[in-house]
């Protein structure tokens, strides 16, 4: 199981240069060098762009995809992409900027399938997560594939 995200870098009041990968977590914008690390306060631009070969989790076969991504333990730092509807191959390209960060923190994405709620019963089901520790994209961004933990058996 592959998962991609593009666009990691920290974000200056607006200011982004686009990510040049295509895939993985983009690396710094383009004011700062490689070697600017990121501090207390930095808002980071965090895009989410697929993911591959994900478990069936649905009784057609497929799944029902979205990421939740967050800074642990930090409030208003999370985000949620939209659901791909049935398919274990999802393309978001879902782009946010996320405040808060400070040196040190991870980032974790939780990849969840989307079920439907029948009277309010059901819960979604979990496809995988990672998480980056800081030292992993800090400083100089990332770019890279993230491979998914405890995505189920048969796929690593």
């Amino acid at each position: 199981v592959s998962f991609e995200t593009g666009g990691f870098s920290r974000s200056t009041g607006g200011f982004s240069a686009p990510t040049t990968a295509p895939m993985g977590m983009g690396g710094m914008d383009g004011r700062f060098g490689s070697n600017t690390a990121f501090g207390d306060g930095t808002p980071l631009k965090i895009t989410i762009v697929s993911a591959s070969g994900l478990r069936a989790a649905d009784f057609m076969g497929k799944s029902d995809p979205y990421v939740v991504c967050e800074i642990p333990g930090k409030k208003n730092t999370n985000f949620q992409t939209s659901a791909i509807t049935q398919t274990l191959d999802p393309v978001w390209n879902h782009e946010q900027v996320v405040s808060g960060y400070s040196k040190g923190d991870p980032i974790s994405f939780h990849v969840w399938d989307k079920d439907v709620k029948i009277m309010g019963i059901g819960t979604d089901d979990p496809l995988g997560h990672v998480s980056l520790t800081s030292e992993q994209f800090n400083p100089g961004g990332f770019d890279g594939e993230l491979t998914l933990l405890e995505a189920g058996k048969g796929h690593t």
